[in-house]
């Protein structure tokens, strides 16, 4: 068996086969082929007949405008480069690639995810970067084993509810979209070590105030949104080494201490917390003292 990449280098070459040596000759044809897309597209239809063996595929750069259906004969498939491209969809015969752990997107026209690359059920890398999409499937939340996610530069208006299950993912880039809100669901995964939700400008106001439960956060990158305040439970991300807070109208930290960076925002908010606490408790003293006070002047007229 032969790893066969799309520029024509060749990964562990086993000799005397000659089918794995003709595509990849076919595909590194592909590069130089100076054609239509659709042409390209039957092209590498043709190649990838004699490719069922390979486990990995590089066809980036080679102006496709469609991916071919076949692609989900190739069943020992493990990574998968197709970036720097024309697409828009992505075929739904992808779900039978069920080895696939790399998968590499970026730099197409691609505005969804098909809702069936759940069942790529090794995925382990997403990058789907500098596309168009405005949304990613719920079932995105069956890809447990994916560990990274990226979706930077892309048009994304909201984030699906079901990442909350994915129990295994560390880092999430969506900056550069159009978020107007980060779902409470996305703190409850617990494994999340880098988080850059960055410029999602006038759109994003808010941050969860469940976002203290993501114990094992290094790097958080909330720069260049519109956030006024960061929440209280932010104190509690004590593993955090990276905070970017720029380019925000800031008044909890103001905005002066904020640009003194991460230790001086997070002294900030623990301060802040136990201000917010004593107040708290000197306002529920008040309330039960005033209660009190009306309780005993009830009994007191009811006794007259």
């Amino acid at each position: 068996m032969e790893n066969l990449c799309g520029n024509g280098s060749k990964r562990d070459p086993v000799p005397n086969e000659r089918q794995s040596s003709e595509s990849a000759s076919r595909i590194e044809a592909l590069h130089a082929l100076e054609t239509s897309a659709s042409s390209k597209s039957r092209a590498l239809t043709e190649a990838m007949r004699f490719s069922v063996q390979v486990t990995i595929l590089d066809v980036s750069g080679i102006c496709l405008a469609e991916m071919p259906e076949s692609i989900g004969d190739l069943k020992r498939l493990t990574d998968l480069k197709i970036s720097d491209n024309d697409l828009n969809a992505l075929p739904q015969s992808i779900c039978r690639l069920k080895e696939l752990t790399t998968l590499d997107l970026q730099k197409n026209r691609l505005e969804e995810l098909p809702w069936a690359i759940c069942q790529c059920k090794s995925l382990r890398s997403i990058n789907a970067d500098f596309n168009s999409l405005t949304s990613l499937p719920e079932s995105v939340g069956r890809l447990t084993k994916l560990a990274r996610l990226s979706l930077h530069f892309n048009r994304l208006e909201s984030l699906p509810r079901s990442m909350s299950t994915m129990a295994n993912l560390v880092e999430l880039d969506v900056s550069f979209n159009r978020l107007t809100d980060i779902p409470e669901n996305v703190c409850f995964i617990a494994s999340l070590m880098r988080l850059n939700i960055a410029s999602n400008f006038s759109d994003l106001k808010s941050l969860p105030d469940s976002i203290g439960r993501l114990q094992k956060l290094q790097e958080l990158d909330v720069s260049f949104n519109n956030l006024t305040y960061l929440p209280d439970s932010l104190a509690m991300l004590t593993n955090l080494q990276t905070l970017r807070v720029e380019g925000n109208p800031l008044y909890i930290p103001p905005l002066s201490l904020a640009a003194q960076g991460k230790e001086v925002i997070l002294n900030y908010m623990n301060r802040h917390v136990e201000k917010e606490s004593r107040k708290s408790r000197m306002m529920k003293g008040h309330f039960w003292r005033f209660l009190y006070k009306m309780t005993m002047q009830t009994v007191a007229k009811r006794n007259r």
